[in-house]
């Protein structure tokens, strides 16, 4: 197993399983702010919020699906 393979697939996985809650609570804030300033109730948050989220999940699967792709076997243990 080489030095930092394993360690640097951790911190990837962990940046695209963020990447989920991250993109959603922004989406919702954004949101939030433009229902705050067009008055539209809570429509602009539910809204963007979804889109969020649906933007992290696509990230994520992007994310991981690449991972995968880049699999190296010498990151694995024999």
């Amino acid at each position: 197993m080489s030095e930092t393979g394993g360690w640097k697939r951790a911190w990837k996985a962990t940046a695209y399983v963020s990447s989920l809650p991250i993109s959603t609570i922004a989406g919702g804030a954004l949101g939030a702010a433009l229902d705050h300033l067009l008055g539209g109730g809570w429509v602009f948050t539910a809204i963007l919020g979804l889109l969020g989220f649906a933007a992290g999940v696509l990230q994520l699967f992007r994310g991981l699906k690449k991972l995968s792709d880049d699999d190296d076997p010498l990151d694995h243990p024999p």
